[in-house]
């Protein structure tokens, strides 16, 4: 019993941790267990509540009867109507039944709300913003703009009006934004994002991020550009260190001077659940669970900043890439992605390593791997010998792929392509392999995906290690 519970602890942390949709985790009687933030954010409740408190009133019936059936059809699509402040919209609702724990997997679509949402704040942000907002038909021809191309371009909206968005991409380097590539991946993917570089005409340079995505239901092209000069230029700066450990030590003093104040926050909030009562300890629990995700990114940069230190014992390959299968299966599951794995490698393998930083390294993969596909997707996990005594572990997605300017980044602090990312995940990666005496390599070709290899000593089972052999491999 104890052994399921700290796996299934382990396998929804996973989900909480990175499905970007809401999800929540419920018993059999609707009693929220788990949820992540965006379900908290978009409904306004959490654990210990229950999920019918967000349901409409006529669609509890459907509610109902899922919870009934869902122990024996194991998976369910359901659409039911929601309550989302005072109002209500249908919504797209994937289940997933764990038999072991008896829970509930639920995952949310809310790309009706999020529409909704837009047409709302669409007024407002087009006229506040800080970035510049292009509306531009299916032809290109811009409808409308708001005031900030002076700031960026210092030119007046007024003179884009009428033309076409082409105008505002040829001022941008014709070496890295191709136009019509530009306009092909809008058209065919719906969306687009790149960071461009743009000389001023005081001759400065600056570096403006451009999103673009197409409105299916207007037919409109909405662009949206940001001056992200200053961060390009940080991870430029940091990128000229050259040094893992000198970008470390200052990801830890900033880490240091954050902790302290959450530290503060952390007491402050026990101290607070002590005397609140039910509703007010509804966001406590929120406040709670941001300051946990808040001490897991520092976490990660302090792992950075320091030498490790940590004890290593000889653990089993196959049986600890099982564990990780599990864990990421139902996300898998819930995007309609297939695991494939072959441990052809005879035998069961052993390594001498530490098992729990080996464990995050795996699931960081696997993470990116499932993130790079679309639904039908394939995530291959297997185990080959590599001479005569190390073997190798890859993790092979069939992803959009790493164009080859990025694959050469990919191990930078802080690079990333992700506007969420923090581009700690792979540099911890590569310092966590080389710290248990293995190492890794990459390719990539875009559109077919990508593959790492992780290559390790193989350990022997039945070796006794000594006291002084076992100061050799913890790293100082």
């Amino acid at each position: 019993m104890t052994l399921e519970k700290t796996q299934l602890n382990e396998d929804i942390q996973f989900l909480l941790k990175d499905v970007n949709k809401p999800l929540a985790v419920v018993d059999l009687s609707g009693t929220i267990y788990k949820a992540n933030h965006r379900f908290i954010e978009s409904f306004g409740i959490g654990q210990q509540s229950n999920i019918r408190d967000v349901i409409a009133e006529q669609s509890l019936l459907t509610m109902n009867d899922m919870l009934k059936q869902i122990s024996d059809k194991k998976r369910m699509t359901v659409e039911i109507q929601m309550k989302l402040h005072k109002d209500q919209c249908c919504v797209k609702v994937s289940v997933l039944y764990d038999e072991t724990a008896s829970k509930v997997i639920m995952l949310f679509d809310l790309s009706l709300i999020n529409k909704k949402r837009l047409d709302i704040h669409w007024g407002s942000a087009f006229i506040q913003s800080d970035s510049l907002f292009i509306i531009s038909d299916q032809e290109g021809i811009i409808k409308d703009m708001n005031e900030l191309s002076i700031e960026l371009f210092d030119i007046s909206h007024e003179y884009f009006i009428g033309k076409t968005i082409d105008h505002v991409l040829e001022l941008f380097s014709e070496k890295t934004l191709k136009i019509e590539k530009f306009k092909q991946q809008i058209a065919e993917e719906g969306h687009i994002e790149t960071i461009q570089q743009y000389i001023h005409p005081s001759e400065h340079i600056r570096y403006y991020k451009i999103a673009s995505f197409k409105d299916d239901e207007t037919n409109l092209i909405l662009t949206k550009i940001t001056d992200f000069t200053e961060k390009t230029m940080l991870k430029q700066q940091l990128a000229h260190k050259g040094s893992l450990l000198e970008v470390g030590q200052l990801a830890a003093s900033i880490a240091h001077e954050i902790r302290n104040p959450i530290t503060t926050l952390k007491g402050f909030t026990q101290l607070l659940k002590a005397t609140a009562n039910d509703e007010t300890l509804k966001y406590l629990n929120v406040i709670d669970d941001e300051i946990q995700r808040m001490e897991l990114i520092l976490s990660e940069m302090l792992f950075l900043s320091k030498p490790s230190s940590f004890e290593k014992e000889i653990i089993s390959v196959h049986t600890l890439l099982s564990d990780i299968i599990r864990v990421i299966y139902p996300k898998a599951t819930l995007e309609s992605i297939m695991i494939v794995q072959d441990f052809e490698f005879e035998g069961e393998p052993s390594l001498f390593a530490e098992e729990g930083k080996l464990k995050q390294v795996l699931l960081n993969l696997l993470k990116n791997g499932l993130e790079a596909m679309q639904p039908g997707g394939t995530l291959s996990i297997y185990t080959k010998k590599s001479g005569q005594n190390k073997i190798n572990i890859v993790i092979e997605d069939t992803g959009k792929g790493i164009d080859e300017n990025h694959l050469k980044q990919i191990f930078m602090p802080y690079f990333t392509t992700r506007s969420s990312g923090t581009g700690l995940g792979l540099p911890f990666v590569l310092k966590t392999v080389e710290d248990q005496g293995g190492t890794i390599s990459v390719t990539s070709e875009l559109g077919k995906g990508t593959k790492f290899i992780l290559s390790f000593p193989i350990a022997e089972k039945d070796k006794t290690i000594t006291e002084e052999e076992k100061k050799k491999f913890v790293t100082k």
